[in-house]
């Protein structure tokens, strides 16, 4: 800024900066002749005590950033070298009221001028960011200062005078960089220490340095040190520069960055707050903080900062402004952010808290069975077992095992726990396990875990905590005595066996038991006292020793053995005691011991057991009626029936004791298949009658009779032994064959009924071994065959249903077929399985395929002819006709096999530009119904031979050259072949006639050697304009969407799948410059080939004297196929591009 235009009071002042500092602070002169002010006037402080500050900008109502502005721009010419001056762009001058600089390059004025000052560039970056000027422009200061507009800086000095809360003061420019206040954007103004000295002018700028000590502003001067952007004079970037060296320095800190606190906190302080060492921490988080996000991506990148021990950070950040902040890295034991959150910075709120959730811990208990390593035993349950764990600040939590169906175990769950060390026991165990003891009686029960994974899940889940309980064992033990024996002392029973049931709950089965009736020393089931059937798991059996003692202790395993100590041999439940066999069967123990309970760990349950004699004169066998052996198989069910007075047969009730005292009249016939009646029969006429029968057997329908006579000694007589013979229901099964397509009943099908397992009925015969052949079957007119009287076995027997041999025309199954056979019920004699077998017929599909495109090909008819390969000779016929559908298949069924099938073309698609084809295929088809590429490549497969691939060898030389086919892998249940069909090809060449005729006639008189190197391109024209018609007048398309082309230099003009033996005709529109247009068309007929045809259309040249010719003048044309062509020019050339033209169509 000159001198005489300055910010002085007065053009006459001397006012020195002392001076200055005191008009800001408040001395006030007249406005008409403003009163000097003394030299040794005190300099006021920076700033008005209890003044907010409010920054310029804001202060001045802008609603966007300078920086921001400003940096819009650093890289373009917006304001960077506009031209420096104060009316014009023509540097300072022109009078203080009438300056108008704040035009720059970007704004420039209604003359399109741009130019700026120090000031007008200020004003233009304030006004481009919504800010009043003219409240500065208009200011009179308290000094009474009031010249020029807002171009004057001197008015903006004044302003900041009497607004001292907005501006710092330094002495030099080397105090200001180091007091770290400035940031980027910011007012530096240089203001001379005396006014009166030669030179002295204020300039003002933006500091724009990337840090507080960064020696870089942003202004318009007409002088600048170090430029690294702009122009000087002008608009520029570099360093720090003022006009006058004896300056000091005012900062204005616009509304830029606030210093913030960021304070980490726990969410969720019951869980932690953070101090918990080792295991929570809020030191440590890293955070981003963006301009934007917009819902995926955040930009902008402003800071990044990290958490110190007490949790904060400080952070610079801009005011008025939202941001969005990503947290980086979560601190020790807290949740990480899943996205970034938007917060509101203000000046009034320097903390900003950012709350994380700490992690927790999801502990799980699984409860198991110590020795099945998984579910319970016997009546034991994992289910309710309590647990207590104090968490590591203290806290008491519970929890009970309860199924988890994910798990498939039983589990106690300990949710949302804080991280650290906890303490665990169990304090009430499940029924039936004895209490955990973790650490013994020293932890009394306590055990530690440590939950501090290393993780930032919400709520990690620790891996599982197996705790193996070990359950209630017991024993049941007693002594065998011979009750019968009259002496004071009794006699021990030594070899006695008896049976331990563990009683069914409802819970064994699916606990892995296995359940069954419980039965009674007679074989009968046990009855409860609601009359229900008693059921259990049979445990094991234990022999009395010769003191008549017997323990279950002998049953204990080593698994039921964990420590060092033997423990019992029966776990927690309620059990049986049946005696099942006695060396004196009239000792036996008839009546059961039921509902014994073993429910305390080492639990011992003592009975005496004394035995008294029963007779048991009369014993049944259950027979096969077959064979007559003995049916070992338990469950059948009978009752005895005596012949009254009447001549009627009534039910012979046995009395029972157990569980009360009642009547039995059904026996159960166990494994055995011997039954034995409890009491002597009185003489009279008896009958054995059948209630229920086992599988495979039927019911009886009529009882079996017997007699004991009145003379009948029982001591002496020997027992009475009735059999009671069932019959075996039997199978059928019934086929129906039919073809997978038509539905259609197929005949001549054979079969082989096998066993696929060994076929064994309940008594133990054999019927047949697994593969035997029970029968062979063959498919009649119906495609139907049965086989009856099949045996059942056991009750359930699966057969194989292999196919031997398959009608002509259908293709061989290769796999069996199952049929299961199972017994329904006594009262069903035949048990009647169906099938329905579907065969496939031997199926080829031909496809046809554009040669280039691979697009399928309608209405293509082919035909196939047969060669039997007993014959070797083809017939004449074709064997099977068919046309191609949408999608280019042609579908033949029922081949006859062992055959070879050629496929021939036998009308092709002229209409679309297919020239007659002669493409055909060939396949052979096995006896097994399977397609190969021939007999040889059969054989090759299924018995490898030097002489079929001899054969393979020499039809492969004997085939023609055919269209390209594509064939099914060998050994395919349905051939396949891909022909396809190439297209006709019209290359149409544009010449000189002069010098292709020229060419030709050389080729005619040179050598071969001369020939072989002519080249059409030198008779080729370039440019005109012509369109292909066909006979009805349509143009044919030579690209898409366009019918007329240029002749090239290069190469011809080629047209596809152009109809055979259809006439086209080549119109000129025009000539190619220099030539004669042809007056008639050009007309040609397309070869039925798939060879290039060529078109020669000459033009002559345009004379080149300008007399009149009386001559027509016009092209004439040649049509030549590729083939016919040797020799000619064109066809040398077409010969060389054969190829590339191929690819090209």
């Amino acid at each position: 800024m000159p001198a005489h235009e300055n910010n002085l009071p007065s053009e006459s002042a001397c006012i020195t900066r002392r001076s200055l500092l005191a008009a800001a602070a408040g001395a006030v002169a007249s406005a008409a002749a403003p009163s000097k002010i003394a030299h040794a006037s005190p300099a006021p402080s920076a700033s008005t005590p209890n003044e907010a500050f409010v920054p310029l900008d804001v202060y001045l109502g802008a609603s966007k950033r300078i920086v921001d502005e400003l940096s819009a721009h650093e890289h373009d010419s917006y304001y960077l070298s506009t031209p420096f001056g104060n009316t014009g762009p023509n540097g300072e001058g022109g009078s203080i009221d009438s300056w108008d600089c704040w035009h720059p390059n970007g704004r420039p004025k209604e003359n399109g001028q741009s130019y700026m000052n120090c000031a007008g560039f200020l004003v233009a970056v304030f006004e481009a960011c919504g800010a009043d000027c003219d409240i500065v422009g208009s200011y009179v200061g308290s000094s009474g200062y009031n010249r020029g507009n807002k171009a004057n800086l001197s008015r903006w000095k004044c302003f900041l005078d009497d607004h001292a809360s907005m501006k710092k003061e330094y002495q030099s420019k080397e105090e200001l960089l180091s007091s770290g206040e400035l940031r980027k954007g910011d007012i530096i103004i240089a203001e001379p220490n005396d006014w009166n000295a030669p030179g002295a002018d204020c300039h003002v700028m933006f500091f724009w340095g990337d840090s507080p000590s960064e020696d870089k502003a942003w202004h318009s001067s007409g002088h600048a040190d170090g430029v690294v952007a702009g122009t000087v004079p002008g608009n520029a970037i570099s360093r720090i520069s003022a006009k006058h060296a004896d300056c000091y320095w005012i900062h204005a800190p616009l509304e830029n960055l606030i210093d913030i606190t960021i304070r980490k906190t726990s969410a969720d302080i019951s869980v932690a707050d953070g101090t918990e060492e080792g295991s929570y921490s809020l030191e440590g988080a890293s955070f981003s903080v963006f301009e934007s996000f917009d819902g995926e991506e955040l930009s902008g990148l402003i800071t990044s900062f990290t958490t110190d021990a007490s949790g904060s950070a400080a952070v610079s950040l801009p005011p008025n402004c939202d941001v969005w902040i990503r947290e980086d890295e979560a601190p020790l034991g807290f949740v990480p952010w899943s996205e970034p959150k938007r917060f509101h910075v203000e000046r009034g709120s320097e903390v900003i808290e950012l709350a994380d959730s700490p992690c927790s811990v999801r502990l799980i208990l699984k409860k198991v069975d110590c020795e099945t390593n998984g579910g319970a035993q016997g009546h034991a349950s994992l289910e309710g077992a309590l647990y207590e764990l104090v968490d590591s600040k203290g806290k008491v939590h519970q929890a009970k095992t309860t199924w988890d169906e994910s798990r498939e175990a039983w589990v106690a769950v300990f949710e949302k726990l804080p991280r650290g060390k906890a303490r665990i026991r169990e304090v009430q165990p499940s029924p039936g396990y004895v209490l955990d003891d973790y650490g013994g009686s020293q932890h009394d029960g306590w055990m530690e875990v440590e939950l501090t994974p290393n993780s930032h899940e919400p709520e990690f889940e620790m891996p599982v905590h197996e705790h193996a309980e070990q359950i209630v064992r017991g024993d049941i033990c007693g002594a065998k005595y011979d009750g019968s024996s009259e002496e004071e002392i009794r006699s021990p029973l030594a070899d006695c066996e008896f049976a331990f049931w563990l009683e069914d709950d409802g819970s064994l089965e699916a606990k892995g038991y296995e359940v069954t009736e419980v039965l009674d020393a007679f074989g009968l089931p046990i009855k409860n006292s609601d009359g229900t059937v008693l059921k259990g798991s049979y445990i094991g059996s234990v022999t009395s020793g010769a003191d008549g003692r017997f323990s279950s202790r002998s049953l204990a395993s080593p698994e039921s053995n964990k420590g060092s100590q033997e423990r019992g041999a029966l776990v927690y439940g309620s059990y049986t005691l049946v005696e099942t066999s006695c060396p004196n069967p009239s000792l036996a123990l008839l009546e059961p011991i039921c509902h014994i309970e073993v429910h305390a760990e080492g639990q011992e349950v003592f009975f005496i057991l004394e035995d008294r004699l029963i007779a048991s004169p009369v014993r049944i066998r259950k027979t096969d009626a077959a064979s007559g052996k003995t049916i070992g198989k338990p469950g059948t069910l009978i009752e005895l029936l005596r012949k009254g007075e009447d001549g009627t047969y009534e039910v012979v009730e046995f009395d029972a004791h157990y569980p009360d005292s009642h009547k039995v009249s059904v026996f159960s016939i166990p494994a055995s298949g011997i039954v034995q009646f409890p009491e002597k029969l009185a003489y009279g006429s008896y009958a054995i009658r059948e209630v229920e029968a086992v599988a495979p057997y039927l019911l009886r329908t009529e009882p079996v009779y017997f007699e004991v006579s009145e003379e009948h000694d029982w001591a002496s007589d020997d027992l009475l032994e009735i059999d009671l013979p069932n019959e075996a229901a039997t199978g059928t099964i019934k086929a129906a064959k039919i073809d997978a397509e038509s539905k259609e009943a197929v005949a001549g099908a054979r079969y082989e009924i096998i066993a696929k397992d060994d076929i064994a009925t309940p008594d133990g015969t054999v019927h047949y071994k697994k593969g035997d052949v029970v029968q062979t079957v063959e498919t009649d007119e119906q495609g139907a065959w049965t086989v009856e009287g099949l045996s059942l076995g056991n009750g359930s027997v699966t057969y194989l249903i292999v196919e031997t041999a398959s009608p002509d025309g259908y293709v061989a199954e290769s796999e069996p077929r199952e049929v299961t056979l199972s017994y329904e019920s006594q009262t069903v004699a035949i048990v009647e399985e169906g099938i329905t077998i579907e065969e496939q017929p031997c199926r080829l599909v031909a496809t046809k395929k554009d040669k280039a495109s691979k697009e399928p090909i309608e209405g293509v008819v082919l035909d196939v002819y047969r060669t039997e390969r007993s014959s070797a000779i083809e017939e004449d016929a074709p064997f099977l006709s068919a046309s191609t559908d949408s999608e280019g298949k042609a579908v033949f069924s029922k081949f006859p096999r062992d055959a070879t099938y050629r496929i021939v073309e036998a009308e092709s698609r002229i209409d679309l530009g297919y020239p007659t084809q002669h493409a055909e295929a060939a396949l052979y088809l096995s006896p097994d119904g399977r397609w190969y590429s021939d007999f040889a490549a059969y054989e090759e497969e299924n018995a490898t031979s030097t002489q079929a691939q001899d054969q393979k060898q020499e039809q492969k030389e004997d085939e023609p050259d055919q269209s390209h086919q594509e064939a099914a892998p060998h050994g395919a249940i349905e051939g396949s072949v891909a022909l396809e069909n190439d297209f006709t090809k019209v290359s149409i060449f544009k010449v000189d006639r002069d010098a292709y005729q020229n060419m030709n006639r050389n080729q005619t008189e040179e050598s071969e050697t001369l020939r072989q190197g002519s080249d059409i391109r030198n008779a080729l024209l370039e440019g005109g304009e012509f369109e292909l018609v066909d006979e009805k007048g349509e143009p044919v398309p030579c690209a898409e969407g366009v019918s007329r082309w240029s002749a090239s230099p290069q190469e011809p003009q080629t047209f596809t799948r152009l109809v055979p033996g259809a006439e086209y005709t080549i119109v000129e529109h025009e000539a190619p410059s220099g030539y004669r247009r042809a007056k008639d068309a050009t007309t040609f007929r397309v070869e039925d080939t798939n060879e290039v045809q060529i078109v020669i259309v000459e033009n002559e040249k345009e004379p080149a004297t300008p007399f009149a010719k009386t001559a027509d003048w016009g092209s004439s044309a040649a049509t030549i196929s590729g083939v016919l062509a040797a020799g000619s020019a064109a066809y040398l050339w077409y010969a060389r591009r054969r190829a590339s033209l191929e690819e090209e169509s």
